[in-house]
């Protein structure tokens, strides 16, 4: 009988092989079939979320973000991503701000967005610390790591153990957020916070806790991420209808005050807080202009755009000069040219809402941060996108299938749906 050494050393050798056979296969019927590949992936997911079942929800946060981050520095580490347009202007003010130096708020697009400041602070005090763009890069990695792991915590109050732990894993390999890192933008930090928001409100380990100040503290979440990009509505909409779904559930004088002082702790409190923001930034100098959006008619300009199918052009702001220059003001340009961009035909206009539509959920947009990738090897580029676009369709098929009563075995129709408002 073979020592005991012997046999390890020759059943790891084995699982190795079987692993690298494994790879090898996922790699050659992804390169060809990628949506096939996407799918035995996560059914590879699966089944290690099946074998971390022994794993504390503690240790399985660490596993997570451990794994998101080292996701995330490999995408910083081999993806080159140039620093251009909007993000160059943001980056260049946050280097002046880290200076002390605020006039970059004289710049005409600091006056109209001022809501732009808000990240501008965010890297310019990151910049302090250390003058490198690939520093921010690096605590892009922490925060969407800490994301990831707040995806989990939220996830597994409402659906099963395992799915929220293959919602999460799969998530940390989704292609367009793992490799956003690499692009200086508020999206980031952003989500970070709004996420936030929501774990403290619908979060169980929440409930022994003072809820006015627990939906306080969300409130106050909300307005940071608001204050690093204005998508507060996108959250407090959801919110709104949450909070009256649960009242309808249980509908009684009683609980209707409940629910709407836990709505207002949070919405004063948002409110409040983002207003204090907006007058700090003026008072201390920053920008005259807040962080407040003075021209909020711009992204309708471009979003009517039939030509260019509501996408950025510059052909936008060339039509807004020629209007100005026959006497208008920019408000009455751009409502003028928002008029002349609808008065089209019906059809037209259909084909617009198309457009829009397919850019808004199906479009992959992994040029953001892999430009360098698709002009250096597009064919690697390619299927990238084709892999995107493979686990966008597969999130969307899990999303409608989750939901349907065939779908809940025993464990998923045992998991506890008590709310902790």
């Amino acid at each position: 009988m073979p020592p005991l050494s012997d046999t390890k050393i020759f059943t790891g050798l084995r699982l190795f092989f079987a692993v690298c056979f494994s790879v090898a296969v996922l790699a050659v019927i992804t390169v060809y079939y990628p949506l096939l590949g996407t799918i035995l992936f996560l059914a590879g997911l699966l089944f290690l979320v099946s074998k971390s079942e022994g794993l504390s929800a503690r240790w399985f946060s660490l596993c997570l973000f451990g794994v998101s981050l080292l996701i995330h520095l490999a995408a910083v580490a081999f993806i080159t991503t140039p620093i251009v347009s909007d993000f160059a202007t943001q980056y260049e003010a946050s280097r002046q701000f880290a200076q002390g130096d605020f006039s970059f708020q004289e710049s005409s697009y600091f006056q109209r967005w001022g809501y732009q400041t808000g990240l501008v602070i965010w890297q310019g005090l990151l910049l302090k610390v250390w003058d490198s763009p690939t520093f921010l890069r690096l605590v892009n990695c922490l925060v969407s790591a800490g994301t990831n792991v707040l995806l989990y915590l939220i996830a597994r109050d409402y659906f099963a153990e395992r799915a929220a732990r293959l919602a999460s894993l799969a998530y940390a390999f989704f292609l367009y957020p793992a490799t956003l890192v690499t692009v200086l933008c508020n999206n980031i930090p952003s989500a970070f916070f709004l996420f936030l928001c929501l774990y403290l409100v619908m979060g169980k380990r929440f409930e022994k806790y003072p809820r006015l100040a627990v939906y306080a503290g969300a409130g106050a979440s909300l307005a940071l991420a608001n204050a690093l990009r204005p998508d507060a509505p996108l959250v407090l909409v959801p919110l709104l209808a949450y909070f009256i779904f649960r009242f309808l559930s249980k509908a009684s004088w009683k609980n209707f005050l409940a629910y709407l002082q836990r709505f207002l702790a949070l919405f004063l409190t948002f409110l409040v807080l983002s207003t204090a923001l907006s007058a700090l930034v003026r008072v201390t100098g920053v920008n005259a202009a807040g962080l407040d959006n003075h021209d909020p008619l711009w992204g309708v300009v471009v979003g009517t755009n039939p030509k260019w199918q509501g996408v950025y052009h510059d052909e936008n702001g060339d039509a807004i000069a020629a209007k100005m220059e026959e006497g208008l003001d920019r408000t009455q340009a751009e409502l003028a040219v928002i008029q002349d961009h609808v008065s089209t035909s019906p059809i037209a206009l259909v084909e617009l809402a198309v457009s829009k539509l397919r850019t808004l959920w199906w479009d992959r947009a992994l040029g953001w941060s892999m430009s360098s990738v698709g002009e250096n090897y597009p064919t690697l580029y390619q299927l990238l996108q084709d892999l995107d676009r493979a686990m966008f369709t597969c999130a969307l098929v899990l999303a409608a299938w989750g939901p349907c009563p065939c779908s809940a075995g025993p464990k998923a129709i045992s998991k506890p749906t008590s709310s902790p408002l």
